[in-house]
């Protein structure tokens, strides 16, 4: 297993998306700081979605508090 993710590791055939990101950060997102660029410029529409997903989780789990308390009040 250590010889095939050694040799897994060695055979990229592009570069990683992480030079990319690093290279552009002050360039296209206008920020110092690399996470909050990525966060916000480069990956905001994804970052919106994953905040809508929790404000559903959110929202879920206190109907399930509201519906056990009004349960228990009868």
């Amino acid at each position: 297993m250590f010889v095939i993710g050694v040799t897994a590791y060695n055979s990229r055939f592009a570069e990683t998306i992480a030079d990319f990101y690093m290279e552009n950060t002050y360039k296209l997102g206008g920020g110092h700081n690399a996470v909050n660029v990525i966060l916000v410029d480069f990956r905001g529409i994804d970052t919106l979605f994953e905040i809508t997903v929790l404000f559903a989780a959110a929202l879920g789990i206190y109907a399930m508090i509201k519906l056990r308390r009004n349960k228990g009040a009868k």
